[in-house]
């Protein structure tokens, strides 16, 4: 009698098993599938930085290699018609070194945008010394930040480009004051001058 009753018990637990089994089975599966989807993100975050890097690179090698040189010919021709022509080509250079550092500026704001592996945050940092140097180089050759403070700089559609402000809620706001209409809130790109002339508008978010 007592063989039957545990043969019973074991049938009427079988099936229960078997769910559980399935569960934990699907539960693995569903891991494995988010392990590999991290994984394939961060693969694709460092091939996206050592292309970046690579540019870099180029760049800064071509200015360092030819800094002498490219300076005395800018300054030989900063006037005239074919100098202004000559000039026209400078001014393109630094906006293609804009264009790598806009990417930067984005890159480098990684590290606070959540959990990192010590991978990842050795690349972000070798990102922000590059960084640096980078925004040292255009600096030394005269080119300037627009200097922009948010929450006080009027908005001029002569030196500022305007976006949407994507939900965003703007940083630092100052507490009891009213901004007025068309401030300034947000830098969401920052704008280069070099000598009196606009390379790069700022674009910004507006009250």
């Amino acid at each position: 009698m007592n063989d039957q009753n545990e043969k019973d018990k074991k049938q009427q637990q079988k099936p229960g098993s078997k769910k559980t089994d399935k569960e934990k089975k699907a539960h693995e599966e569903q891991l494995s599938e988010m392990v590999k989807t991290i994984k394939s993100q961060n693969e694709f975050l460092l091939q996206q930085i050592g292309h970046i890097l690579q540019k870099f690179n180029q760049q800064t090698d071509l200015l360092e290699n030819n800094q002498n040189e490219i300076k005395g010919e800018f300054k030989r021709f900063q006037t005239g018609g074919p100098q202004r022509a000559m000039a026209a080509i400078f001014y393109r250079l630094f906006r293609d070194l804009l264009k790598l550092m806009n990417q930067l500026d984005e890159l480098v704001l990684l590290e606070d945008s959540g959990e990192h592996t010590r991978e990842e945050l050795d690349w972000i940092r070798s990102l922000k010394m590059l960084h640096g140097h980078l925004e040292f180089i255009l600096t030394e050759w005269g080119c300037e930040i627009m200097d922009i403070s948010p929450f006080q700089t009027p908005f001029d559609p002569d030196l500022h480009e305007a976006v949407p402000p994507e939900e965003e809620k703007p940083t630092h706001k100052p507490q009891g004051k009213k901004i007025p209409e068309g401030t300034i809130i947000k830098v969401k790109q920052r704008g280069w001058i070099l000598q009196g002339t606009i390379l790069q508008y700022p674009r910004v978010v507006v009250k």
